[in-house]
């Protein structure tokens, strides 16, 4: 019996075929991969099967995985790293979705706003600091609940959306104007028509970036429209957008519109962010720092401060770096005296 094994080299691919492999099989494994092959000739069954072979081995070798991780931690072109353990986090959140509504919901139906999140806060694991009397962690209290919705998320969930109907308001007013002009142009209107529509859809694009032929508004545009809003405005849209998602008045409970509602509160649209992503991961407050007060001369005024080297603001301080009266360090080593101690002797009178 012939116990001989014969294989597939890569020397002898390369002498004869134009197919590169970097190690040797077995002929039975190309046989069994060729079996599958919708070629012609046997021959060229096999052909096919070490084609098969060295593409699976050119895939092992390049690895794609690793250069899509390696361009995860480089970012995208925005310089926007995602961050993977955060989005496993969220995607578990977002799958007990339909469970914290449900809880949420009593009997008749309604939705609590303050059941629903504090639920999500209890399923986001945001509990309240334990003290030094408490061996763990307590749930969070209603009120402390609703100030987390109410004075936290309310007002950033509102100014995303709000941002976001700007940018599409201006984006359509821009692409109004230009067709304002190119109409203007065809039906061959005045010079001074023409003239100032050339020159209103000049400034929109100089405040925009162009992209795929299209124009949108800047981000600094949005922005300074924004702030130019009053207090009394942006209360109006807070107020506006909490009506829009639950029902309800100061002596009754307030209740969530409809299940849809729950959902975009717990997940969030393209206009804002979830209220489970914002318990789970709260925005860092900056820490305080506190500033000194300003140098005064001799007639009250304020002292403009100087800068380093660096850039920086130098502190406040009226002592100068360098002393008037510099004072000589002591030395580490005592010095012995040379003076001798006399004893007097005492006389009696």
């Amino acid at each position: 019996m012939n116990t001989t094994r014969f294989s597939i080299t890569p020397e002898v691919l390369l002498q004869q075929y134009p197919i590169i492999t970097w190690q040797s099989y077995a002929v039975e494994e190309v046989a069994k991969i060729a079996a599958g092959c919708a070629a012609g000739t046997p021959q060229d069954r096999i052909l096919e099967a070490l084609k098969l072979l060295a593409a699976a081995e050119e895939i092992a070798m390049w690895t794609p995985w690793d250069e899509q991780e390696s361009r995860r931690k480089e970012g995208n072109c925005l310089g926007i790293i995602p961050d993977t353990e955060r989005e496993n986090v969220l995607y578990d959140l977002q799958q007990q979705a339909d469970e914290i509504i449900r809880l949420a919901t009593d009997a008749k139906g309604r939705i609590n706003r303050v059941n629903l999140c504090k639920i999500a806060c209890d399923k986001a694991g945001r509990k309240s600091p334990k003290t030094k009397d408490e061996t763990e962690d307590k749930p969070l209290s209603d009120d402390r609940v609703k100030e987390l919705f109410h004075n936290e998320w309310l007002p950033l969930a509102a100014e995303d959306q709000a941002r976001w109907k700007l940018f599409r308001q201006m984006e359509q007013d821009y692409h109004r104007e230009r067709e304002e002009l190119r109409t203007a142009i065809e039906k061959g209107s005045s010079k001074k028509v023409v003239t100032q529509l050339e020159d209103k859809v000049a400034t929109t694009e100089a405040i925009s970036f162009q992209s795929s032929g299209q124009f949108y508004p800047a981000a600094e545009e949005i922005d300074r429209r924004r702030k130019a809003m009053s207090e009394q405005d942006r209360a109006s849209e807070r107020e506006a957008f909490l009506l829009s998602l639950e029902q309800g008045t100061l002596g009754q409970p307030k209740t969530i519109r409809s299940k849809e509602h729950a959902r975009n509160i717990l997940l969030g649209t393209e206009d804002f962010a979830g209220f489970l992503e914002f318990v789970r991961f709260p925005e860092e407050k900056p820490k305080y720092v506190p500033t000194l007060p300003q140098v005064r001369d001799g007639d009250g005024a304020f002292v403009k401060r100087e800068k380093g080297a660096d850039g920086k603001v130098k502190p406040n301080s009226d002592v100068s770096h360098v002393d008037e009266f510099p004072v000589h360090d002591l030395s580490k080593n005592p010095v012995e005296s040379t003076k001798t101690i006399q004893w007097r002797k005492k006389t009696q009178r």
